[in-house]
């Protein structure tokens, strides 16, 4: 579920960098190539339903963090953490996609030139989706049988 949320909003900020990359023929704007095109239709489907994920995923994984770690706050507190980055990255790409990827016409008037806040905002959903994955694995009674104990990582 995880990787169902990461995903396409990392697929929607590459978009982002794609569109960046990009060179602006005409004052008025650009016209784009149709297999950009139809990433944009894919990214326009996509996005919405991953930001829709946000919930269910905040609710689920809290669910089952009390039922595998009924004594390990611990693990709610980082869960509680990375779903905040999550939904402040969350926030952050709807804000983005609608300054600068709504199309308005056949051209995109967003200017030439590679913005690093996408390749940013798409490493930061790959950083915040592995956070969670490690919370959510970490967590679990196999884990604390394997022999790591409450806040104690695996390396050391």
């Amino acid at each position: 579920m995880v990787a169902g949320w990461a995903v396409p909003q990392t697929y929607a900020c590459a978009l982002g960098v794609l569109l960046g990359l990009i060179p602006a023929p005409t004052a008025a704007g650009r016209s784009l190539p149709a297999w950009l095109v139809i990433m944009a239709i894919q990214v326009g489907v996509s996005a919405p339903l991953g930001a829709l994920l946000v919930v269910p995923l905040c609710i689920i994984s809290f669910r089952y963090l009390r039922r595998v770690t009924p004594t390990g706050r611990i693990w709610l507190s980082a869960w509680a953490v990375a779903m905040t980055f999550g939904v402040v990255l969350e926030t952050t790409l709807v804000v983005a996609v609608l300054r600068n990827l709504v199309p308005q016409g056949i051209s995109y008037p967003v200017p030439a030139q590679l913005s690093w806040g996408w390749v940013a905002l798409g490493a930061g959903f790959m950083a915040t989706a592995a956070a969670m994955t490690w919370v959510l694995t970490c967590s679990t009674p196999s884990a604390s049988r394997s022999g790591y104990s409450e806040g104690e990582t695996r390396g050391g």
